[in-house]
């Protein structure tokens, strides 16, 4: 029984992928038209030339100092000086993370209202200027009494 089901699937994506494929090959090939494209006239362009700068040749640079070469059994028997250990200063920076707001443990001032006492301006533009206090019924939408 699988091989039948191999078999069936297996024609299923023949007849779904490569025979599609296969009839367009069978399909006539139809005659490209023919028309010739226009003629290309691009204008005549002339770009300035600039004119290369000069080289100049720069002063040729000095003579290294030579040193005096020391005998390599001296440098290999003399003793380093014992240094004094450096630390150098890290700028310690502590990140701490909570979920919980911290503690205050003192009282914070409040900071002083800047817009305490600057007068109130109201733009009413555009918007109606009074309002009626209770919705307006129409007759239309009141209910008819029953007779």
């Amino acid at each position: 029984m699988r091989y039948w089901w191999a078999g069936f699937g297996l024609t299923v994506l023949v007849a779904m992928y490569a025979a599609p494929i296969g009839e367009s090959f069978g399909q006539p090939a139809l005659p490209a038209k023919t028309t010739a494209l226009p003629g290309l006239s691009v204008p005549a362009i002339a770009f300035p030339l600039f004119a290369l700068p000069k080289v100049q040749r720069l002063a040729p640079l000095p003579a290294l100092p030579r040193q005096a070469a020391t005998p390599a059994a001296t440098r290999a028997t003399a003793p380093r000086p014992l240094s004094s250990t450096v630390r150098p200063q890290i700028p310690v920076v502590s990140d701490v993370h909570a979920q919980a707001p911290p503690a205050t443990m003192t009282q914070q001032a409040t900071p002083k209202d800047p817009f305490a006492n600057v007068p109130v301006v109201e733009n009413d533009i555009g918007t109606p200027l009074s309002l009626p206090a209770t919705p307006v019924q129409t007759q239309a939408a009141t209910p008819a009494a029953p007779a």
